[in-house]
Formats: C-alpha cells, sequence, structure tokens
C-alpha cells in the first residue's frame, strides 16, 4: 500500500477512533465537544475526498486528447474540482486544529 494511502485512510480511521475515545472516556470531559468535533471535520474532508475529489479526477483520466477539446475538459474540471479541494483543506486544517487543542488542554 503507498504511504499516501496509509496516511490518508489511516487519518481518518485515527480521527473516528478520536471521538469514539472522548466519548467513552469519562477523564476530560470538557474536551469531548472538541474532540467530537475535530473528528468530525477531518471524516468531513474524507468524505470530500472520496465522494468528489476522486470521481472528478477519474473521469478527467478518461479523456483523451484525440477525443475533444481537451482545454474545454479541464475548464469544467478545474472550477468544481478547486472548489472541493479547497473545502477538503479547510475541514481537515480545523479538524486538525481541534484535535490538537483537545491534546493539548489535556497536557
Amino acid at each position: 500500500m503507498p504511504p499516501f494511502m496509509i496516511v490518508f485512510f489511516g487519518g481518518a480511521l485515527a480521527a473516528r477512533a478520536a471521538a469514539v475515545t472522548a466519548l467513552l472516556q469519562d477523564a476530560g470531559a470538557e474536551m469531548v465537544p472538541v474532540r467530537v468535533i475535530g473528528a468530525g471535520l477531518t471524516v468531513a474532508a474524507f468524505a470530500t475526498t472520496i465522494l468528489f475529489n476522486v470521481p472528478r479526477n477519474d473521469a478527467l483520466a478518461r479523456i483523451r486528447p484525440s477525443e475533444g477539446d481537451v482545454a474545454d475538459a479541464w475548464r469544467s474540471f478545474d472550477a468544481g474540482w478547486s472548489r472541493a479541494n479547497t473545502t477538503r483543506a479547510v475541514l481537515a486544517i480545523f479538524g486538525s486544529a481541534f484535535l490538537a487543542s483537545s491534546l493539548v488542554q489535556r497536557l
């Protein structure tokens, strides 16, 4: 399995584990909402990738230069993919920030 896939899927699993652990632990109860929000945002970033970016990438990969105007295909692809990519980045950044802040509060 390529390193990217390990990090990509592992990060989503770790976020879910953090949410479940937060819900099951009594210690640090004040941080439970912060962990759950962080995990939710991280899982949302993962879902954005799977549900939007990957299908668009696959569709773009099927386009052959000989089959039509590649520039039109790229313009059509770029706007939606860029919005989803920005959304994914914002979700991942805020999810990581929430999870990290919940760890710092425990120290």
